[in-house]
């Protein structure tokens, strides 16, 4: 009767350190994501910083000069600017999930300590 008790309880602390183990292995796959996706919206950040935005202000204030000179239409500049706010607004979804991505990872690695 004891052996059988002691049998269940190894068995019950077996199971509970499985578990904690694949609880590990999940928190470790999960800020690993988190470190790639980090790494991915950097690079696009910088992507539209660097020359995506000032590309679409460029081509905008291009377009508008060539309307003041009869060579553009109107519809042309408003496409131009509606690229810009485009543009303008990835950037900013670009920096909201970059933001929110560093507090994942702050979860994640307080969770991992």
């Amino acid at each position: 009767r004891q052996d059988r008790r002691v049998s269940a309880a190894r068995h019950l602390q077996s199971a509970a350190a499985s578990q904690r183990l694949d609880q590990v292995r999940q928190l470790k796959q999960n800020l690993d994501d988190a470190l790639r996706r980090r790494g991915e919206l950097q690079t696009r950040l910088v992507l539209y910083e660097g020359s995506i935005v000032p590309a679409s202000d460029q081509a905008a204030r291009a377009a508008l000069a060539g309307y003041r000179a009869d060579a553009n239409d109107f519809s042309e500049v408003m496409r131009s600017y509606i690229g810009v706010l485009d543009a303008r607004i990835e950037l900013e979804t670009l920096s909201s999930s970059l933001a929110r991505n560093s507090v994942e990872l702050g979860y994640l690695a307080a969770q991992e300590e």
